[in-house]
């Protein structure tokens, strides 16, 4: 696990709080870390697969949305 850079968010899930940290890169070179954890699970992605994560989910409410006429 790599050095922490900043913890940028913190929601809580059924009764379970997630942390969501930037970490520093495994390699020279590397891209940043982002884990996306709590007691009792951890999820590790590269900035940019985050990035792809979070405008997938955005993307699925939107459509959520229109299905449902919100």
């Amino acid at each position: 696990m790599g050095e922490i850079i900043k913890k940028f968010g913190a929601i809580t899930i059924a009764e379970s709080d997630i942390d969501f940290e930037l970490n520093k890169p495994h390699a020279k070179g590397g891209l940043n870390s982002v884990h996306i954890q709590s007691n009792k699970m951890r999820i590790e992605m590269d900035e940019k697969e985050f990035l792809k994560l979070s405008l997938t989910i955005l993307e699925a409410e939107k459509k959520l949305k229109r299905l449902k006429g919100l």
